[in-house]
């Protein structure tokens, strides 16, 4: 996880109540300030209470609306004018953040809390030299503040110094043990530097300390499951996955999703047929699309995997059917599957072509993937002149995408100062191109197999 999508994970799960407070205590908030304003309809703090309570629920608009009118009635207020340049700085609006943040140093110039945040809004805007120098003034105002160093942390992963990061982060955790956002933001670090154990460790320490109510409980959860499973310890990560959804059914879907992908790579496909079921369920948790067509997608891979061909063409005809817009997704697995299936019942090139002809029509023949799987067909159906000429475009297509990939010069500075928004830039484009080119090896050599009149798979049985 790269370090802006850690700051996403601690902005929208970790403030739920500062990352240890339940849900349901931000609810109570709201519903008392609410009576209370309506007993006292200008009462600042009730106003800042509910905005801040809103803000925890990711009720951005609602908090905004409530700290403006919190402002309006005591302007002079440092920390209502930090809450709203929260409020700011999470909706991506970094100069109003800045301005409430700089009213909030002016009206409390001892308080690092201005500075630390206004640091991060600087971060944000890539003025690395006045987020650093807020940063350290944070720190110089309070030396025994942990949230000090943990934001400056920030600022040093930024700019890819993570043996700084680490240093601030252990100094965040020496100032405050049940620092639960610092001991997460080390274990990222760790896991992004390919150190897993170090990573888990951390993740454990976070988890140890965390309110098991909370948000933020279960991603520390998501996160340590997911380096078991990439250690190939399933055991391990599945009991994590378990703990994740025991914590919240209700919003179980991430949950009995990886949970149902462990078991399918621990061959237990059973189990993966139960958790993709009970997502399924209209009675089940997290019903609805953003779970319910993954959870089909991963159903008909283990249906395939079973040899029930039948129920895996029926989940993946259920995707095109609810999602219109993903049909070329369905079509493109549909195709695939009567390519390779080993099944003589089930094998039909000439189908094949239909499916993958009709995936590319609805993607206006700009994936080059899609394409590939058309030649493959074609392949799987005899007619490899036009599988040759398929894979052939597939590969001119992929090698086109790329060179419209913008690029970097060569000699630009590789510094501390370069912009963080750069860097991530770059490590896309890297990670594109190493994925490209794995692809684009497989394409040519399935071209060469085309052109000796071989298919991609053994006949079928």
């Amino acid at each position: 996880m790269s370090f802006r999508a850690a700051v996403l994970v601690f902005t929208l799960i970790a403030s739920s109540a500062a990352a240890n407070g339940a849900e349901t205590e931000n609810d109570q908030v709201i519903a008392d300030t609410t009576e209370a304003l309506r007993k006292v309809p200008n009462d600042p703090i009730a106003y800042q209470r509910r905005g801040v309570a809103r803000y925890y629920k990711r009720d951005y608009d609602g908090a905004l609306a409530d700290l403006d009118q919190a402002v309006r009635l005591e302007p002079e207020n440092a920390e209502m004018r930090c809450d709203r340049g929260d409020v700011w700085d999470i909706k991506r609006e970094y100069k109003k953040a800045i301005a409430d943040y700089t009213q909030a140093i002016r009206l409390a110039p001892a308080d690092p809390r201005g500075h630390y945040q206004r640091g991060n809004a600087w971060l944000s805007r890539d003025n690395l030299d006045r987020a650093l120098a807020d940063f350290n003034e944070a720190i110089r105002l309070a030396p025994e503040d942990a949230a000090a160093y943990r934001h400056r942390a920030n600022y040093w992963e930024a700019t890819q110094q993570d043996d700084k990061a680490i240093a601030d982060y252990r100094k965040s955790i020496a100032l405050d043990p049940q620092s639960v956002l610092a001991f997460y933001a080390l274990g990222n670090l760790y896991e992004r530097k390919g150190d897993l154990q170090q990573a888990i460790s951390n993740y454990s320490a976070a988890y140890a300390v965390v309110d098991k109510h909370a948000m933020f409980a279960r991603a520390i959860l998501l996160s340590r499951a997911g380096l078991y499973d990439k250690l190939g310890q399933y055991d391990l990560a599945i009991a994590d996955y378990t703990a994740m959804f025991a914590l919240d059914p209700q919003r179980g879907g991430m949950a009995l999703r990886q949970r149902a992908k462990t078991w399918f790579a621990k061959g237990n496909y059973d189990r993966a047929l139960a958790d993709y079921d009970l997502i399924l369920r209209k009675e089940g948790p997290a019903r609805g699309t953003f779970f319910e067509l993954p959870a089909l997608i991963g159903r008909a891979e283990v249906w395939i995997a079973k040899g029930d061909y039948d129920k895996a063409i029926a989940d993946y005809e259920e995707v095109a059917r609810l999602v219109p817009k993903l049909r070329w997704n369905a079509w493109d697995k549909l195709a695939k599957l009567l390519i390779s299936c080993p099944s003589a019942k089930y094998r039909d090139g000439s189908k094949a072509v239909g499916y993958a002809t009709e995936a590319c029509k609805l993607t206006d023949w700009k994936r080059p993937d899609l394409l590939s799987t058309l030649a493959s067909a074609y392949a799987e159906a005899g007619q490899f002149d036009d599988a040759i000429q398929w894979q052939q475009k597939a590969i001119d297509l992929d090698l086109a995408v790329d060179k419209r990939q913008p690029t970097r010069a060569t000699n630009a500075p590789d510094d501390v100062k370069r912009s963080k928004k750069v860097r991530a830039m770059d490590q896309a484009r890297a990670e594109f191109r190493k994925i490209r080119e794995q692809r684009l090896a497989e394409m040519r050599a399935h071209l060469e197999l085309f052109r000796q009149h071989k298919t991609l798979w053994p006949p079928p049985k």
